[in-house]
C-alpha cells in the first residue's frame, strides 16, 4: 500500500522526514519545494 501524494491542511504525516515535491510521469520540476513534516 503507497502513502498517499498530495497532502492538505490538516493532514499528518504518515511519517517523520523531509518530502520533496515531485512531478507526475515524465514533467520535470526545477527548484521542488520541501517540507519538514513530523507524525502527530
Amino acid at each position: 500500500m503507497g502513502e498517499i501524494s498530495q497532502y492538505r491542511p490538516g493532514n499528518k504525516a504518515p511519517n517523520n522526514g523531509v518530502y520533496i515535491e515531485k512531478a507526475k510521469r515524465e514533467v520535470v520540476v526545477r527548484g521542488p519545494q520541501q517540507v519538514e513534516l513530523n507524525t502527530g
